[in-house]
């Protein structure tokens, strides 16, 4: 009877230590996406919310839900045909949220509030179909 309460009392240990290690491990990916650089292909564009095609884990491709907020600094970035510095080899011109269009490549700077992951800044360096 000893033996069997002490198995029990181990198997029970084990799944505690899993699902603490589990939870543990599904916050620490919460965190990773908050405050990263995130490039891919714009897919759809809301009023507050911007959503990119983003490689993941494992190359595998990924749906990223940002909002976006007017604190959000939105640039196009163009390829400068003659600069005089290494400072002057892309010219950042700030655009609204609306002139982002499906298929543009961004560069995606992000940070959490709360639960929700938010768009410090949307850089878009390569428009649907070339510049």
């Amino acid at each position: 009877m000893r033996l069997s309460t002490l198995l029990r009392s181990s198997v029970l240990l084990f799944a505690l230590t899993f699902a603490l290690t589990f939870a543990l491990t599904l916050v620490s990916v919460n965190v990773l996406i908050a405050n990263e650089r995130h490039t891919g292909t714009v897919l759809n564009v809301e009023p507050n919310r911007l959503v990119v095609l983003v490689l993941g884990r494992a190359g595998k491709e990924e749906k990223l839900q940002v909002a976006v907020t007017p604190q959000t600094r939105i640039v196009d970035s163009e390829r400068n045909p003659r600069p005089t510095s290494v400072q002057e080899l892309f010219t950042d011109r700030p655009i609204a949220l609306n002139e982002l269009k499906k298929g543009d490549f961004v560069v995606v700077e992000t940070s959490s509030e709360g639960k929700k992951l938010v768009a410090d800044s949307v850089m878009v360096t390569l428009r649907n179909g070339g510049h």
